[in-house]
């Protein structure tokens, strides 16, 4: 079920207007570092926190812009925050594609989901035949609980399918859940583990002889969702807990009688590391009256793993389906039917078998320059390595191989608060060498602390973090300049623009007498600014006038993320391709 990423190479055509400059066009992506509320004090993307930006930025002056990051704008559902997935989706392809949820949503709608040969003949079918047998045997869903920002799941899927499960007859089930407080609001995961589990039981009464159960889980920071190879220890944590039941008490472990029980109970004795944060609740198993795990995994179950967001669901499915996996000791591989709810890596084929179909890009930026022979660099540390080479590329991992990439080896996420400029020092060290080298025609850097430190809630981390960011912006501006290049700084979503959560009204949501921390993205739109060191003679604005498609004018307002590679490529002095969407630069 592999979908063919083939490309018909595009001959890059010089632009009749624009000029190839003499150094390069560099796209300098300050994750998270949304348009917000200028005048809201727990926003720290201002001027009073990073002036290198604003100093040049007016969303009134002919090189600026404010444009769209979520929703629509990006392939989502109307009021899903935008995510440095399918932001980087749309900066490196500017095609627009319905995203994840937004297709997954689809399929549940229609019912095409619950029709899909995957789930009825691949997942469901083997375990309804075991119970013709006396060897039954039990589908295992696993994936993040998240049901408010739908960044890499929604809790509805899930449900839909244990709905489903249940009317198709299979008779037991368990749920592996993850816990969120990153994308999703702080201290909500138990509310929706007592769901599940309502669910559960519900389910149970109604049919005789079934047993579906939430079995493990723990926090998605803890365990299972490590992403980009960066810490392997996160998912044998996982894996140790849900397929083989086994939990280490002796850092935080927990075996309990109900998932919800020891969620709550991280509530009253957190990490004190991280405080009572879902994202770092300590790995649980659930167990029966004798002290026995009820769910591990088993020989001829079958496991669907539930996010539709590809990154984090990776490694765990190498770990499921790869016979020889060696990266940590699995004890066993159960022989199980494994299924993603998503393809997550086209290149790589990962996994083999998938319930939604995801959406295929194709001559995305990367590979019609470098089919072309256009050199390229692509330049971050850990944490958004994976955005400025596989989401940027379209889902592929294979295409950096055709360019010049540098993954910036990250801290661990417990050293973000203690050192919040993480390590945007060396990438700008390296990337003004790549700039003043002249051996690249295009450049795409990361800038991650806006969104990563955001993520921590800490509001003096993120106001040292944009000190950090607001260095580097000045450095990487004045490399490009002396090398008559061309800047595009912009960002890929909202997260700093707001670091306290808010009510409906705009006012501040208060818990004992603080402010509540705002630990997730934000609707916000985000800043472009063109800094033009090329010397060319022919003046130009940015024009958001005809930024959209017509089949598009109804449900996207303005430009958004998906007109920044058209507009690249004008600043580098060749056309775009026609089925891109319009580049928002304008002679005048």
């Amino acid at each position: 079920m592999r979908q063919d990423n083939n490309a018909v190479k595009i001959a890059l055509k010089d632009h009749p207007i624009f000029r190839k400059p003499k150094g390069p066009v560099v796209q300098i992506i300050l994750d998270g570092f949304g348009y917000g509320d200028l005048g809201f004090e727990y926003n720290v993307v201002t001027p009073t926190y990073v002036p290198a930006f604003f100093n040049l930025f007016h969303p009134d002056r002919p090189h600026c812009a404010v444009i769209g990051a979520s929703a629509r704008y990006v392939g989502l559902d109307n009021d899903v925050v935008g995510n440095s997935e399918v932001g980087h989706n749309s900066v490196g392809a500017g095609q627009y594609k319905d995203q994840g949820g937004r297709l997954v949503n689809q399929g549940v709608q229609s019912g095409s989901l619950m029709k899909s040969p995957v789930w009825n003949d691949h997942v469901i079918g083997p375990i309804l035949q075991s119970q013709s047998t006396s060897s039954q045997r039990t589908l295992h869903l696993l994936g993040l609980i998240q049901d408010t920002t739908i960044i890499h799941s929604d809790v509805r899927h899930m449900l839909a399918l244990i709905d489903d499960a249940a009317a198709k007859g299979v008779r037991s089930l368990a749920i592996h859940g993850l816990t969120d407080g990153r994308d999703d609001p702080d201290r909500h995961a138990v509310d929706l583990f007592r769901q599940l589990e309502e669910k559960c039981a519900a389910i149970n009464k109604k049919h005789s002889g079934y047993h579906y159960r939430v079995a493990s889980g723990g926090g998605r920071m803890r365990m299972t969702m490590d992403r980009y190879e960066d810490n392997w220890n996160m998912v044998k944590l996982g894996w140790d807990a849900h397929v083989l039941g086994r939990v280490n008490t002796s850092t935080g472990g927990v075996y309990t009688r109900k998932a919800s029980d020891a969620i709550a109970a991280y509530y009253v004795n957190p990490d004190p590391k991280f405080g009572e944060i879902d994202q770092y609740v300590y790995p649980f198993v659930v167990v029966d009256e004798h002290g026995q795990p009820i769910g591990t995994i088993q020989d001829g179950d079958s496991v669907v793993f539930t996010n539709f967001r590809g990154d984090r669901a990776i490694e765990i499915s190498k770990a499921f389906e790869d016979p020889s996996f060696n990266v940590f000791d699995r004890e066993r591989m159960p022989k199980v039917q494994y299924a993603g709810m998503m393809l997550y890596d086209g290149d790589n084929n990962i996994p083999q078998q998938f319930l939604v179909t995801a959406p295929g890009y194709t001559n995305t930026m990367a590979e019609i320059l470098t089919s072309n022979g256009v050199a390229m660099f692509a330049i971050s540390e850990t944490a958004k390595f994976g955005h400025v080479t596989y989401f940027a590329d379209g889902n592929r991992s294979n295409v950096k191989e055709r360019y010049t990439y540098k993954q910036i080896k990250g801290d661990p996420v417990e050293m973000y608060v203690s050192h919040p400029q993480m390590k945007v020092a060396e990438i700008t060290h390296q990337a003004i060498d790549y700039i003043r080298s002249g051996r690249f025609r295009f450049g795409r850097i990361n800038l991650a602390n806006p969104d990563m430190i955001g993520h921590t809630g800490n509001w003096e981390a993120v106001k040292h973090a944009m000190a950090s960011v607001n260095l580097q912006i000045e450095m990487l501006l004045k490399a490009i300049q002396e090398a008559e290049g061309i800047a595009l700084v912009f960002a890929d979503h909202g997260n700093a623009d707001e670091m306290v959560r808010r009510k409906k009204d705009g006012s501040i949501e208060m818990r004992e007498g603080k402010p509540v921390p705002n630990m997730s993205h934000t609707m916000a739109p985000v800043p472009l600014l063109v800094v033009d060191a090329s010397g060319q003679q022919i003046p130009f604005r940015l024009d958001t006038t005809d930024a959209v498609p017509e089949k598009l004018r109804g449900d996207v307002p303005g430009a958004g993320l998906l007109n920044v590679a058209a507009t690249t490529l004008n600043l580098m002095g060749y056309e775009a391709p026609e089925f891109y969407w319009p580049s928002l630069l304008r002679s005048r």
